[in-house]
């Protein structure tokens, strides 16, 4: 069975790489994605900032890809934030206290404000 992959879509805006997440941020899709991140990291993006507009459901294992994600851009010096999620997707940010690691913006324009800043 081949591993589904978490569809991604890139944007730079000045120095901010906004990724788009379309799909389930689990399992069988934690690791591409973190693979995926991991990738802009190691290409010098210092600034990220994911979209959960079209992510649905984030289990445990997505979670602990973004939390590696995080502490990657933090030895590279860089920062990671959230947006646009879902009532469910804030409520497991919430439950698990990401909202408290992270920084959560509700929407791309509130988070590119803050990163400009």
């Amino acid at each position: 069975m081949q591993q589904e992959k978490l569809k991604s879509e890139i944007e730079q805006i000045g120095n901010v790489s906004i990724i788009r997440f379309n799909g389930n941020l689990d399992g069988l899709t934690c690791l591409s994605a973190q693979e995926d991140l991991q990738a802009l990291v190691d290409g010098g993006a210092k600034n990220l900032l994911i979209n959960f507009e079209a992510v649905k459901f984030v289990s445990s294992a997505g979670l602990r890809a973004l939390l590696f994600i995080g502490k990657a851009l933090k030895e590279a010096d860089g920062h990671v934030g959230f947006c646009a999620m879902s009532e469910t997707v804030g409520q497991v940010f919430r439950i698990s206290g990401f909202d408290k690691i992270f920084e959560v913006y509700t929407d791309e324009i509130d988070g590119l404000d803050d990163f400009q800043t």
